[in-house]
């Protein structure tokens, strides 16, 4: 069994792709998470405090 440079090449995109779409879906997920938003909050005003 030859397995061709094409092949390797749509194996390649076709996976890639699949894993950069979950890997956006968690991160946006991460990022929408209700329980993250104080978090985000405090990491959003932390450079406005005065130490």
């Amino acid at each position: 069994m030859n397995i061709t440079r094409e092949e390797v090449s749509y194996f390649a995109e076709l996976w890639g792709l699949i894993f950069l779409v979950i890997l956006f879906a968690g991160t946006v997920t991460f990022a929408l998470w209700p329980k993250n938003k104080d978090k985000f909050e405090e990491a959003a005003r932390r450079p406005l405090d005065d130490d």
